[in-house]
């Protein structure tokens, strides 16, 4: 599920799902801390969720998966506009996901970072969304 803002129901909500995906600031304002390691492991433990994870916009991501937090840097490319990029994170991670069924949290984070910072070099939502060569020479070490 992605996240964007706090509700009656959005405790129970949240409790239903396996996967969480939320911008840094909802993780600090859902539960009241400051750190956002801190703040995903306790979203993590009150929702129950496999894994959380929080965009941090040009930082990357920061996620937490049984306990253990994995920083996964932003790529550096020529940014035209960062509009859309949370949400083509969010579309990278579910790509990832399925093309790694048994690869490592850490790969599959690596890979939405990846394809959200290569559709920021146009301008709109997915005006730059990459082709899986694009994401491959990416993450190969090409600069983009």
């Amino acid at each position: 599920v992605d996240v964007e803002t706090t509700g009656a129901d959005t405790s129970r909500l949240l409790s239903d799902i396996d996967l969480v995906v939320v911008a840094e600031s909802f993780a600090e304002t859902y539960t009241g801390i400051a750190s956002t390691g801190q703040a995903l492991r306790a979203l993590a433990r009150d929702t129950g969720a496999a894994l959380v994870v929080a965009t941090l916009g040009e930082r990357g991501s920061l996620a937490v998966c049984q306990d253990v937090e994995i920083a996964t840097p932003a790529f550096p490319v020529d940014c035209v506009d960062s509009t859309g990029a949370g949400d083509v994170f969010r579309a990278g991670l579910a790509a990832g996901l399925l093309q790694q069924p048994n690869g490592s949290v850490e790969e599959i984070l690596r890979y939405a970072n990846a394809v959200a910072a290569l559709n920021c070099r146009a301008v709109g939502a997915c005006g730059g969304l990459p082709s899986a060569t694009e994401v491959a020479r990416l993450l190969a070490g090409d600069r983009a």
